[in-house]
C-alpha cells in the first residue's frame, strides 16, 4: 500500500516569495537502502543557497568518511530545498536539515554535479558520539540493521506539534478568530464535478470550525479562477502540480511580522496523483475531503506528525489511497487547534471590508471595534511598512467608516495593488488585505 506525505511548506520573506514540493514516499531502512545511489557517513563542512527559477536550494558540501554504498568522492554536494538568500527566506517541512560540522549518515541518489537526499528527510540520520540518532544504534550497529525495519520518528508530546504561526493577528468575527476570505477553484483532472469539489473541501474546513476553538474558517467562495501556490494576495485552494506531493499548503509570513500568516494556498496534485469525491476505500484514488481535513490543519499552523503513536491523528504525515480516517478530528489534533487559538465566547473586533475604489477624493474604510477606547487605524503596503495613519485616537463602540485617499502619509500617490488596513486597540487588533484600485 503506498503511503504519501502530504507536505506543508513555510515562505517567510521580507516581500513574499512561492514554492513547490516534491513527492516523499514512507520508507523503511531497507528501502531507502535499495532506492539510493549511495550511502555515506560524513560530516557537513560548508553551505551555499542560491536561487534556481522560482526556488531557493541550499547546497551543502559532505566530506565522505565512510562509503557504506557506491563509489563517491571524497567531497560530495548534497541539493536540499529551501534556505536564506537576501531577505528572503524560504523553510520547506519534511526537507532534510543540516548543521555545520554535523556528522551524518546518509542514503543519497545521484542527481546530474549534486546528489539529493532520498525520501527527503527520511534518508538523512544525525550521528552523535557514535550513534546514530532515533535509534540507539552506534554506526555500525545502524548498518547491520539497515534491512531489518522501520527507524520511526517518536511521536510528538500531546499528540501536535505547532509550527508557530497563526491568524491571531487579524483580529476575530462572530468571536472567533479566522483567516481572509478564502476562495476554491473546482477545476481538476478527475472528472469530479464542481458540487462534489466545493463540498468535500468546505466539509474539511468545517470540521476544523467545529473542534470547539476559538478559530472559524468560514465558508470558501466557489467559482474562483485563481490558482493556489502563488503569491498574489489571495488564498486559494486549486488543482495543480506540486511536483509530485498528493496536496502542499504554502503559507507566507512577512519577515516584519514573524507570528502573523497573511496568506495561505492548498493545491492538490492532479498530475501525479487521482482524486474522488468521495473516494474511501479506492485502490488508486485519494479522498478529497479526507486530504483537504489534513491540509486545513496546516492553514491553522499545525504540523505534520511521524511517530508510530500518531498513526490515527489527522495531522500524521502520510495518507493511503481510499483513506478517510481524516474526515473526523482526533484528540490530539483538538488539543492542538486550541493551543493555538484557545476557546472564546463573544464578539470581538471586526476588519476592514470591501475594495479600495476611489471615489471622489477617497474612499471608504468600514470597520468595527467592540468598546470605547484609543485605538489607531492604519494602512500598510505588501511589505509590511506604514504608509498613512486613518485615525489616532479615541473610537467610540461599534460601526465605524472612514476615508482614505490612496496616498501616504507624505502626499505621495500609491500605486493600484494590495493593501493591509490594521485597527489596533488597547487589547485587540484587527486587520484585512484590500485592493486599491485607482
Amino acid at each position: 500500500m503506498r503511503k504519501i506525505s502530504c507536505l506543508v511548506v513555510l515562505v517567510l520573506v521580507l516581500a513574499l516569495a512561492s514554492d513547490s514540493f516534491a513527492l516523499v514516499k514512507k520508507m523503511a531502512p531497507a528501502e531507502l537502502r535499495d532506492a539510493s545511489s549511495d550511502i555515506i557517513v560524513g560530516r557537513v563542512t560548508s553551505s551555499q543557497s542560491d536561487w534556481e527559477g522560482d526556488l531557493i536550494y541550499t547546497y551543502y558540501s559532505i566530506k565522505v568518511n565512510e562509503k557504506v554504498k557506491g563509489t563517491p568522492p571524497e567531497f560530495i554536494t548534497v541539493r536540499v530545498p529551501g534556505g536564506e538568500v537576501g531577505d528572503v527566506m524560504l523553510f520547506v517541512y519534511d526537507a532534510a536539515n543540516f548543521d555545520m560540522g554535523e556528522d551524518v549518515f546518509l542514503f543519497l541518489n545521484k542527481a546530474n554535479s549534486h546528489y539529493e537526499v532520498t525520501g527527503w528527510f527520511q534518508g538523512k540520520y544525525s550521528v552523535k558520539n557514535g550513534k546514530v540518532e532515533d535509534t540507539g544504534l552506534t554506526v555500525d550497529q545502524f548498518k547491520a540493521n539497515v534491512g531489518k525495519g522501520h527507524f520511526a520518528k517518536p511521536p510528538a508530546p500531546g499528540g501536535y506539534k505547532l509550527c508557530g504561526y497563526d491568524w491571531k493577528c487579524l483580529g476575530m468575527s462572530g468571536g472567533k478568530y479566522h483567516p481572509e476570505a478564502w476562495e476554491i477553484n473546482p477545476s481538476n483532472n478527475d472528472g469530479m464535478s464542481t458540487g462534489a469539489v466545493n463540498s468535500a473541501i468546505q466539509t474539511g474546513a468545517t470540521t476544523w470550525s467545529n473542534a470547539g476553538a476559538c478559530f472559524d474558517f468560514g465558508n470558501g467562495s466557489t467559482g474562483s479562477s485563481r490558482n493556489g501556490g502563488v503569491s498574489d494576495g489571495y488564498n486559494v485552494v486549486s488543482f495543480g502540480n506540486t511536483g509530485g506531493a498528493v496536496a502542499g499548503t504554502y503559507i507566507w509570513v512577512y519577515r516584519s511580522n514573524r507570528k502573523c500568516i497573511s496568506e495561505v494556498d492548498l493545491v492538490f496534485d492532479h498530475v501525479y496523483w487521482n482524486f474522488g469525491a468521495p473516494a474511501c476505500g479506492s485502490a488508486n484514488k485519494f479522498d478529497l475531503q479526507n486530504v483537504a481535513t489534513h491540509e486545513f490543519g496546516h492553514w491553522l499552523c499545525l504540523a505534520d506528525l511521524y511517530g508510530t503513536g500518531d498513526y490515527n491523528l489527522t495531522m500524521y504525515g502520510y495518507v493511503d489511497y481510499g483513506e478517510c480516517k481524516n474526515n473526523d478530528l482526533y484528540a490530539g489534533d483538538i488539543t492542538g487547534i486550541k493551543a493555538i487559538y484557545g476557546t472564546c465566547a463573544g464578539m470581538a473586533a471586526r476588519g476592514p471590508e470591501g475594495k479600495l475604489v476611489p471615489e471622489g477624493d477617497g474612499t471608504t474604510v468600514k470597520f468595527a471595534v467592540p468598546k470605547t477606547g484609543a485605538a489607531t487605524v492604519q494602512v500598510y503596503n505588501v511589505m509590511g511598512q506604514m504608509i498613512s495613519t486613518l485615525a489616532d485616537g479615541n473610537l467610540g463602540a461599534g460601526e465605524h467608516t472612514l476615508t482614505w485617499n490612496g496616498r501616504d502619509s507624505n502626499g505621495n500617490a500609491m500605486a493600484s495593488g494590495i493593501y493591509f488596513v490594521m485597527v489596533r486597540g488597547a487589547d485587540y487588533t484587527t486587520s484585512s488585505k484590500l485592493m486599491w484600485v485607482k
